[in-house]
């Protein structure tokens, strides 16, 4: 019996960092919907425990997060091997996604958008770190 193509391959792991347990939501709904399997936190100790227990495949992180900064976090992530985007709805945390080596994105995000860039980087990655998709 021949199993699809879906039940063959993994989901993509994806560690999504969001401190508003409404917004984690509906990121994690979005996401599982186009299929990853998704490693929820709220905050930067959280996200480190998730990355040790389930070796995510790519990082989703809010820059505004209540113990640290999340463009910090991301750059120790990307240290470590692992892709990171950044996301924010703040103007005023513009400063903070100065770094080459983080991918950003803007609030409010499209899932289509969201997609599209998860895919990009973890088949090439063909869009470099630093570019906006919004």
């Amino acid at each position: 019996m021949q199993q699809h193509l879906s039940e063959r391959v993994e989901a993509r792991r994806v560690l999504l960092v969001e401190p508003e347990q409404e917004v984690r939501g509906i990121l994690q709904e979005i996401l599982e919907h186009r299929g990853y399997h998704v490693i929820p936190a709220e905050n930067g100790e959280a996200a480190r425990q998730g990355v040790a227990r389930e070796d995510p495949d790519i990082a989703l992180i809010e820059v505004m997060l209540n113990d640290e900064c999340g463009a910090a976090l991301g750059e120790e992530f990307v240290a470590a091997g692992l892709p990171v985007i950044v996301v924010t709805g703040h103007a005023d945390a513009a400063w903070r996604l100065e770094s080459r080596s983080l991918w950003r994105l803007n609030k409010p995000l499209r899932g289509d958008a969201l997609n599209m860039m998860i895919q990009e980087i973890l088949s090439g990655p063909h869009l470099r770190p630093g570019e906006v998709i919004s």
